[in-house]
């Protein structure tokens, strides 16, 4: 199960035909907020050190995000 938040979020940063970096900080997002839920829940207790490790690397480059303004202009709309 907690694979597939990953999985989930690759997938959204994957695109043959398209653009897609305005789907990185969304799915940033929701990867970190899903895997924050986990990390409070005790069926996951083993994992939250893991856990809390992922969410800081995600949050490391999200920060990064306010570094550069190539998110901002991919929000464009794009057809």
């Amino acid at each position: 199960m907690m694979s597939q938040h990953a999985d989930d979020a690759q997938q959204a940063f994957s695109s043959d035909a398209t653009p897609s970096l305005h789907t990185a900080l969304p799915a940033i997002e929701e990867m970190y907020a899903k895997w924050e839920q986990a990390s409070q829940k005790g069926r996951y207790k083993p994992f939250t050190d893991a856990l809390v490790a992922a969410m800081d690397k995600l949050n490391e480059y999200y920060q990064r995000t306010a570094e550069s303004d190539a998110h901002i202009v991919a929000m464009g709309k794009w057809e």
